[in-house]
């Protein structure tokens, strides 16, 4: 019933109420916390799955900052603990970031000619200082169009689907994984037009179940609910005719 989003206009995170789950016409906002001490330029967001930490990478930093909240979910009292830098963070910058949900290893995708998704492992899950990247070789995906722009990104509970926000055809691209969380087994599936409700899209994030999908669009300020008639295959998803705008936040 909370929902959580990052705004780079003012460098701080926000928090909303839902009074219906997953309905985001229910939400209003609650709260923000500024993230600006750490980065000028805050890329995505991630949560410990029991909500006592929070995790924001940045794009000017490069790095991956880690918060305490003495409240689980309950963003006012986060406190700055840590960061640890992102080597592969290299040309344009991070594209977003997500943990795998036991926070043993942390994915980034990039912008840039020649990047793409790279993972970083932690020896100490939901510890940043623990990060090390991966070998290219061993743990990556290099992206093949000859030009996009990966401005958000999302990984499934169970580590097979992939999707991420093409800002320059408006689109989510999906890829799968054939074998779970191994980012080198990536392949496209399909993706799914969004240019009518947003012409950046910058954020992308799925119900538990697959079924719903919410969009952060950049150009308008609005959040975006669709609904997916096949779990997890975003080319089924349609668009519910439902908003949010954050404008007055950020």
């Amino acid at each position: 019933l909370e929902m959580y989003v990052l705004g780079n206009q003012n460098d701080s995170v926000y928090q909303y109420n839902l009074t219906t789950a997953w309905d985001i016409s229910t939400a209003s906002y609650d709260q923000s916390f500024s993230v600006s001490s750490q980065d000028s330029f805050p890329q995505s967001i991630h949560f410990k799955s029991d909500g006592t930490k929070m995790f924001m990478l940045g794009s000017s930093g490069k790095d991956l900052n880690e918060y305490d909240l003495s409240t689980a979910w309950d963003i006012s009292t986060a406190s700055y603990s840590q960061n640890k830098t992102v080597n592969t963070m290299r040309l344009g910058g991070s594209g977003g970031g997500q943990f795998k949900p036991d926070g043993t290893a942390f994915f980034t995708a990039h912008n840039g000619s020649g990047e793409g998704v790279f993972k970083h492992e932690l020896s100490t899950a939901w510890d940043v200082s623990t990060m090390t990247s991966v070998p290219a070789t061993t743990d990556f995906f290099k992206f093949t169009d000859s030009f996009f722009a990966v401005q958000g990104m999302f990984i499934s509970p169970h580590g097979d689907n992939f999707y991420w926000c093409d800002d320059v055809f408006n689109s989510i691209k999906h890829y799968s994984m054939s074998t779970a969380w191994d980012v080198s087994t990536l392949s496209s599936v399909g993706s799914k037009g969004v240019g009518s409700q947003d012409g950046k899209p910058f954020g992308v994030f799925f119900k538990t179940d697959g079924t719903k999908m919410y969009l952060c669009g950049n150009a308008n300020d609005k959040i975006y609910q669709y609904t997916l008639s096949t779990a997890w295959t975003v080319s089924t998803a349609s668009y519910d005719s439902i908003n949010f705008s954050v404008a007055s936040q950020d």
